[in-house]
């Protein structure tokens, strides 16, 4: 069984998603026969975003601690400056990935990332991909991601590749709702994920999922 999970856009770039990581820990274990791959999205577009940028250099260099010192504070507000403009086009992002699911209409920047995130993951010839959205920021990205790359993948109930979407933020909104504005979206997981998702694994593939 081919498992990719995913953290998508929007957190700070020095977030470390550490429950995916736990996720994979214990569907390796109780799912031996399992391969699970983590792909950490947020970083991955915070990377290209700076990479495209002549200061983003400048703060990467600085979070990598390569070069300036947090106690400088002159140093500190010239990357804090660059910090803000990265967040703002990542609102700006979001703003457009919640046009995308309420329109279908897609702005060339959201479509770009977006291509490039489903183009890696799908590369992995994934048989279930798990989405973990913690945060409030991340949910237009999440969504938006699901909606493309359950479009991606040939067949409707009888795919191969199937998406989950869990994490904290599952369990501060309607999942009922969700479900029906991202219909593209297999399953949902409330509460703590580990169990939940290592039931998900052996569901695969041509059964139905675990109520």
């Amino acid at each position: 069984m081919r498992v990719v999970f995913v953290f998508p856009p929007r957190a700070s770039a020095t977030y470390v998603p550490l429950g995916i990581a736990s996720l994979a820990s214990y569907i390796e274990l109780a799912v031996p026969e399992t391969l699970v791959q983590l792909m950490d999205l947020n970083l991955a577009a915070w990377i290209k975003m700076t990479k495209d940028d002549i200061q983003g250099g400048d703060l990467i260099d600085f979070v990598r601690g390569n070069r300036g010192r947090f106690t400088d504070p002159d140093q500190t507000i010239h990357v804090k400056s660059i910090w803000d403009r990265f967040r703002q086009e990542f609102t700006a992002l979001g703003r457009q990935a919640e046009t995308f699911l309420s329109t279908g209409e897609t702005a060339p920047a959201l479509q770009a990332l977006l291509d490039r995130q489903v183009r890696s993951i799908l590369a992995q010839d994934p048989e279930l991909v798990g989405i973990s959205v913690l945060f409030p920021e991340q949910m237009p990205f999440a969504a938006a991601l699901a909606r493309v790359l359950g479009q991606s993948v040939p067949g409707t109930t009888d795919r191969r590749c199937r998406i989950v979407m869990g994490g904290a933020m599952m369990s501060a909104l309607s999942v009922p709702d969700l479900m029906t504005a991202v219909p593209e979206i297999d399953a949902v997981v409330t509460g703590e994920g580990e169990e939940a998702a290592a039931a998900y694994v052996p569901a695969l593939p041509g059964r139905k999922f675990p109520d």
